[in-house]
């Protein structure tokens, strides 16, 4: 009897972690209704503002790699993908349960989830191909609103996109720590390597690159979206 009630609560405990997290979801989702695109030239179009972006939050949310809620504190121990090892997005033994799945499906893609209309995270070569598509420039006061970060001006048609400096937050580091000095971009790639780390796009007022850093990690996400038929590149 004891253990059936145990078995009860722990149900119940589940749907209502569940339940929360859904409603979560729904809040983010319906606080960024609009979302506008600009045209770089490149193979994929590319959204003006982080996944997350609102007027309290004009830096965007932060969200660790295949989770489709933000939270307050990011590390393995509370990371949706992993238990003992990793559960789910991975191609060796050693590192978890193997299913060579090297890309964010839609189900596990805050973008999608979110704002849905074709919106997903970049892939590793499309973020490659956004850094080199574009002449790259640090700001101090985007636009006379204070926020700091990286300012892209296509190579190709001259547009540009602004990617603010929001930091990253993780076990040993707050984003109130890293927030107007370091950009920390995801992309849907997991690395081929060592599946617990996934690319993404960091840069500072000095530097610039693709690396590779734990899943678990709290990041911003910008969106992308596949040009309609018939756009020119």
């Amino acid at each position: 009897m004891r253990k059936v009630l145990i078995s009860i609560l722990a149900f119940f405990a589940m749907a209502c972690t569940a339940a929360v997290a859904s409603d979560k979801q729904k809040k983010e989702a319906s606080a960024t209704q609009n979302h506008e695109y600009v045209d770089l030239g490149l193979s994929v179009l590319w959204a003006k503002a982080n996944v997350g972006t609102s007027q309290q939050e004009p830096y965007g949310k932060l969200y660790a790699w295949g989770e489709t809620v933000s939270k307050n504190g990011f590390a393995w121990v509370n990371y949706k993908h992993f238990g003992s090892s990793l559960t789910k997005y991975c191609n060796k033994e050693k590192f978890g349960v193997v299913d060579s799945i090297m890309d964010l499906l839609p189900e596990d893609d805050v973008a999608t989830q979110l704002w849905g209309n074709g919106w997903r995270m970049p892939k590793r070569k499309e973020m490659i191909e956004l850094i080199e598509g574009c002449q790259w420039e640090w700001t101090y006061d985007y636009e006379r609103t204070g926020i700091e970060g990286f300012i892209g001006t296509s190579k190709t048609n001259g547009r540009t996109i602004f990617l603010p400096a929001a930091g990253c937050s993780a076990e040993q580091k707050k984003d109130s720590e890293t927030r107007a000095k370091m950009g920390y971009y995801w992309t849907a790639t997991i690395s081929a390597y060592a599946a617990p780390m996934a690319y993404y796009y960091g840069f500072s007022a000095n530097s610039s690159l693709i690396r590779r850093i734990e899943r678990y990690v709290g990041q911003s996400v910008r969106a992308v979206k596949d040009k309609p038929a018939g756009l020119e590149k």
